[in-house]
């Protein structure tokens, strides 16, 4: 699925890491700590990911000794979080997450008026098709399999490589394989057959790029 492969992606850039070696935790909540960092990194060049041990504190609860403090200092220089409290042990909403990406990659935000807050955050994300493809709500927990999605459906949208798709081995016999089927059910005229290749086609579809 796109999930697991936004995974492998982040995990082969060390972006992201497991819960513990050889086990990632796709289905567990993301703090706003652990999802700021990924923004950043995804985001931002390596090269930046550096700030002043005698540095002044950026954010209100977060300590310049705290493995958060660089990442944090960086979003906030890019108007991703404020000064004030962060509460970055807190779990992280599909809004809140929009928010902070659309800010580190410079979208231009329009406001939406009498909406939610998050709405014009939502939209800017949407416009470039980087927008979490499911029917879910902006005050949403994110889920790490979600939050990772995102943040590189972002950031290959940066690169340009958004359209890109990376077919497994299998699902390219599958795909000429079904072309073949349906092309000879089309030749014999034969309805059931077609409507089967069609069932099967969708399935495969979904396996594919869900």
């Amino acid at each position: 699925s796109r999930e697991f492969a936004g995974i492998n992606l982040f995990t082969n850039e060390g972006i992201v890491s497991g819960v513990k070696p050889g086990y990632f935790g796709p289905s567990r909540r993301i703090t706003r700590g652990e999802f700021l960092k990924i923004a950043v990194r995804s985001a931002l060049p390596q090269e930046h990911l550096s700030v002043s041990p005698s540095q002044k504190a950026c954010v209100r609860d977060i300590d310049t000794g705290s493995w958060l403090h660089p990442y944090a200092c960086l979003a906030r220089e890019h108007r991703a979080i404020g000064q004030g409290a962060f509460f970055p042990a807190r779990d992280i909403s599909y809004g809140e997450a929009l928010k902070i990406l659309t800010s580190l990659y410079g979208y231009t935000v329009t406001p939406v008026p009498n909406r939610d807050w998050a709405e014009p955050y939502y939209q800017a994300a949407a416009n470039r098709f980087v927008d979490l493809p499911m029917t879910i709500r902006l005050d949403t927990a994110l889920t790490r399999s979600q939050a990772v999605r995102l943040a590189a459906a972002f950031m290959m949208e940066s690169r340009g490589m958004l359209d890109e798709i990376d077919w497994p081995e299998w699902a390219e016999h599958i795909y000429f394989l079904l072309v073949f089927v349906v092309i000879f059910c089309a030749l014999k005229q034969c309805v059931f057959c077609l409507f089967v290749c069609g069932v099967i086609s969708l399935c495969f579809v979904f396996v594919v790029f869900c």
